[in-house]
């Protein structure tokens, strides 16, 4: 462990777990972006809802935006879908609104519903968003015990008291088909939590939650190479292909996925100027198990046309470099390859036993041929089979599921130094600087290890314990 903290210029600092630290909520960047534009005033009087939309993220909030970058929205949907939500007016007026509430208020008009995608707000046709949501909070194991009284299996239970309200999940189904009913869990300091919206800000008035970046967002220090499916420069031909070539009409009857494939490839080798098109490769398992396709759409571009019939047809996609691939949701388009994960001796994996696999579906992560996760007792190691892109969606959560706790490091020729030093037993300060992975070895096996730096310590005279807020709806807007 000490490899990784370089002894002449970094040094460690040991907190304890804090009882009045608060309820923190993982959001990606996108929602950082709106929330930090304050437009001082805004006025729609019947504006067609595209145009309210592409107003948010147009120049007012570039000038309004402290950082001067504004933030990205993209809009997906076909030319007909944005000729019906022309038909939407939006009359609104406030001052002083963030973007973020100013596009919460837009698309609750418009009755359309908007998610996130990394470092985009996307706002889509009210058929690719659906309504449930994955929330995930962040509570220090002595903040939970004082909320929920040491008692795990209390939580939804206590939240629910609170007014909380969740619904099982429709969506999320295990092989064998059954449906995996994951409303509320809680393990090791994360409570995920999957509802609507509304259920979800509901929750949030509850916890009095704290926002902070998810760690799935932060750049690591070491260099990441390129796997096939991953977007490079040369896939811009292809790409410039696939959003320039529009195809006038296509009306599909409960035709099979092969032969809308053909159509598509034979209209973009018509309508290529260098009468090329595309290529697209399909494995696509059980054919006949695949619905037939229903479609009627006009001057759709082909990279829409592509996804409209993968969605109808359940079927997912990948852009590489040379062309397109169509496969079944159970075909890996990525390298698989296997990871050790060494759970230290503090964690009690053992509750998850079984259900390890369950878990990792209820955070979003999927699995297709050939991959998998086991815990193997006798070498504390959680051992893993999956594609690449996924290991960096997941290695976040396996550090905190392993125990990989999150190590305060410092620069001793900073004068922050000196206040470190100055500390006294159960002085409460806040901390302030960046995160950071830094790749160790445990027991012989890497891992990430997330690490704070600290670039300075403000000293906290008041400590406010933690505590449940009834819900209580005429305040439930406020912050």
């Amino acid at each position: 462990m000490e490899g990784i903290f370089p002894k002449d210029s970094i040094r460690k600092a040991h907190f304890e777990l804090s009882a009045y630290e608060p309820v923190y909520r993982f959001m990606p960047q996108a929602f950082f972006d709106l929330k930090r534009i304050v437009i001082p005033e805004v006025s729609f009087k019947d504006m067609p809802y595209p145009e309210a939309v592409w107003w948010i993220s147009g120049a007012e909030a570039r000038r309004n935006d402290p950082e001067g970058r504004g933030a990205a929205i993209l809009m997906r949907a076909t030319p007909a879908e944005i000729e019906v939500l022309q038909k939407i007016r939006i009359t609104f007026s406030a001052k002083n609104i963030t973007a973020l509430d100013l596009l919460d208020k837009v698309c609750e008009i418009a009755n359309q519903p908007f998610d996130y995608d990394r470092k985009f707000a996307l706002v889509s046709f009210n058929c690719i968003c659906g309504p449930e949501k994955i929330a995930i909070y962040s509570l220090n194991p002595k903040t939970a015990e004082i909320l929920f009284n040491g008692e795990v299996l209390a939580v939804e239970k206590k939240l629910i008291e609170m007014g909380a309200e969740f619904f099982p999940s429709k969506s999320d189904v295990v092989a064998g088909g059954k449906e995996i009913n994951a409303v509320c869990a809680y393990s090791r300091g994360m409570l995920m939590v999957k509802c609507e919206k509304e259920q979800i800000k509901r929750l949030d008035w509850i916890l009095n939650v704290k926002h902070i970046l998810d760690m799935g967002h932060i750049p690591r220090n070491t260099e990441e190479k390129s796997f096939p499916g991953q977007a490079e420069e040369s896939t811009l031909e292809i790409q410039k292909k696939l959003s320039d070539i529009i195809i006038d009409h296509i009306e599909y009857e409960d035709v099979k996925v092969t032969e809308c494939i053909k159509h598509i490839l034979q209209r973009s080798k018509e309508l290529d100027p260098e009468k090329k098109g595309i290529e697209i490769q399909t494995i696509i398992n059980n054919e006949d198990d695949i619905p037939s396709i229903t479609m009627l759409v006009d001057d759709i571009p082909l990279g829409d046309a592509v996804r409209y019939i993968c969605r109808g047809a359940n079927l997912k996609y990948r852009i590489h470099k040379d062309k397109v691939i169509i496969a079944s949701q159970d075909v890996p388009l990525d390298p698989i390859v296997e990871k050790c994960y060494p759970v230290v001796e503090s964690v009690n994996i053992e509750e998850l036993d079984g259900e390890i696999e369950k878990y990792l579906r209820c955070r979003g992560i999927s699995f297709v041929t050939g991959t998998r996760v086991i815990y193997d007792n006798e070498k504390r190691l959680l051992v893993v089979r999956q594609t690449v892109p996924v290991f960096r969606e997941i290695e976040e959560i396996f550090t905190e599921l392993c125990g990989y706790r999150t190590k305060f490091i410092f620069d001793k020729s900073n004068p922050v130094a000196a206040k470190i030093a100055g500390l006294k037993p159960g002085d409460f300060v806040e901390v302030k600087g960046e995160m950071q992975i830094k790749e160790a070895k445990f027991n012989g096996y890497p891992f990430p290890q997330p690490c704070f730096l600290i670039k300075d310590i403000e000293a906290i005279k008041n400590p406010v314990l933690p505590k449940l807020r009834k819900y209580e709806p005429k305040n439930a807007s406020a912050e």
